[in-house]
């Protein structure tokens, strides 16, 4: 089970549920520098399974963007658009996630409070009632969720039908016209409108920034939407078989102020963030890379991702930049010591191929640990024969090239040089492939001490997350 204590002061503590709620109450009474923030920790849930047993613990993953609360109004649409396109950089880094089956669902709390208000929903059931209808089409159906809102709300037919005209999602063009439709004559149109401007604005800096996903406005789409008052929040979507949330964010203007203490709200920051699902991306990456480690490039599921988009990203850790192998243990008393100490000395990361003894399984050892570069010495070489400075027609070592297939017969004097050389060619390939991808500006951020809390498990949209301020004057 989760508990929530007091401290000394009469502030409520507790295993943190998500990584926003701490960082914003840490920018309501801290003043930071930074500007942009990433920060990656751990989050927790109950364990309803077992009780007994310590809380679940998983990862989190977010970005944040801070205004300060002297800046101009019109970054907000900017930042909120910045913050959405990383969202759509770390879809577009991973190869399983497929570009035609990810959306950028977003919303307004403002509209979304308007809509339910118009249906006819009590301000003070406006929160529990906008969470459950922000779980349909992921752990919920709309019929379900209509039986929740009836029986635990008591909430009439007549609202809820009213409600089942507001499921939808679609681009900002249609849904403008579809909400005008509906809300015909009602004084609340203004507010939609309001809420749908602003959207407009995030929507065309999307488009500058040249974010190529389907972007559409759903007004029961907010994860947490509690967190996100009068301010945009959006949920990026995976969706094959099932929907899978990849992550969910919004602008938290509103918490920071409702968390600081005794401060006026003109003095405090706004920020906007995108929390993302670690533990799917993770798990869908292990499973993906599997399919071709197990060597079942034949089979259907691997033939499924044969054309999939080159990654900006090597998702192979390299152990080094070049393993050497050798073929008897006699080397190690002098050769490899040497040979090491000299590759470190030139800035060259190496390390010795243990317990294999045959040329394919040093090859094979290598790719194991993405190493592109193999240093084979031949079992004749002696510290003499690497110690010469002049040219010889025997060669001690032999450098293979993974990548191009091709084989150098080096002496001691010259494998400097060369190594530097491959290693170059092999980075530049790599460069070639990350100006396919560039970088928003966005990613170039700070990281944050990781003692602000921990990640939320967005897989499974359960929100039974509440906040307690308990105020303290002391």
């Amino acid at each position: 089970m989760l508990y929530q204590v007091l401290d000394r002061s009469g502030s409520v503590l507790q295993l943190p549920y998500d990584l926003t709620l701490p960082f914003a109450r840490l920018l309501g009474r801290t003043k930071i520098k930074a500007h942009k923030v990433y920060r990656i920790d751990c989050v927790y849930r109950s364990n309803e399974k077992d009780e007994s047993a310590g809380p679940l613990k998983f990862k989190e993953i977010d970005f944040d963007i801070v205004t300060n609360a002297n800046d101009p109004v019109d970054y907000l649409p900017f930042y909120d658009a910045e913050c959405i396109r990383v969202g759509a950089e770390i879809v577009n880094i991973f190869p399983f996630l497929k570009i035609q089956n990810v959306k950028i669902l977003l919303n307004h709390c403002g509209l979304m409070e308007t809509v339910l208000e118009y249906c006819g929903i009590e301000t003070a059931q406006i929160q529990i009632v906008s969470r459950i209808l922000s779980e349909v089409g992921f752990t919920k159906n709309m019929k379900e969720a209509k039986t929740i809102l009836k029986q635990e709300l008591n909430i009439s037919s007549t609202v809820l039908n009213e409600l089942v005209q507001f499921d939808f999602s679609n681009n900002i063009s249609s849904c403008t016209t579809k909400l005008t439709k509906l809300m015909l004559d009602s004084p609340l149109l203004t507010r939609v409108d309001t809420a749908l401007n602003y959207l407009g604005k995030v929507i065309s800096y999307l488009k500058k920034f040249e974010v190529d996903i389907t972007v559409e406005i759903n007004p029961f789409c907010g994860y947490n939407a509690h967190f996100y008052k009068s301010g945009l929040m959006f949920v990026i979507v995976h969706e094959e078989k099932f929907k899978s949330v990849i992550g969910a964010g919004g602008r938290y203007g509103g918490l920071i102020t409702e968390l600081a203490r005794n401060k006026s709200p003109k003095s405090l920051p706004n920020a906007v963030g995108l929390r993302v699902a670690w533990d799917f991306l993770f798990n869908s990456m292990k499973k993906y890379q599997e399919i071709f480690n197990n060597g079942d490039k034949m089979s259907k599921v691997a033939n499924k991702f044969q054309k999939v988009k080159k990654s900006s990203v090597d998702w192979m850790t390299q152990k080094c930049d070049v393993l050497i192998g050798i073929f008897t243990t006699n080397l190690l008393k002098e050769v490899v010591p040497y040979l090491l100490n000299e590759l470190w000395r030139a800035g060259i990361s190496a390390d010795v191929i243990k317990n294999k003894l045959s040329l394919e399984d040093m090859v094979n050892q290598a790719q194991d640990d993405n190493v592109k570069l193999v240093l084979f010495i031949k079992a004749q070489t002696t510290l003499s024969a690497l110690q010469r400075e002049k040219p010889s027609k025997y060669k001690p070592m032999r450098l293979r090239n993974l990548d191009t297939k091709t084989d150098i017969e080096l002496d001691m004097f010259e494998l400097i040089s060369v190594i530097k050389c491959e290693r170059n060619s092999i980075n530049s390939s790599g460069d070639e492939n990350l100006q396919e991808h560039p970088r928003s500006t966005a990613m170039a951020t700070t990281n944050t001490n990781n003692s602000f809390g921990d990640h939320a498990h967005m897989n499974t949209l359960e929100e039974n997350h509440k906040f307690i301020v308990v105020p303290n004057n002391a």
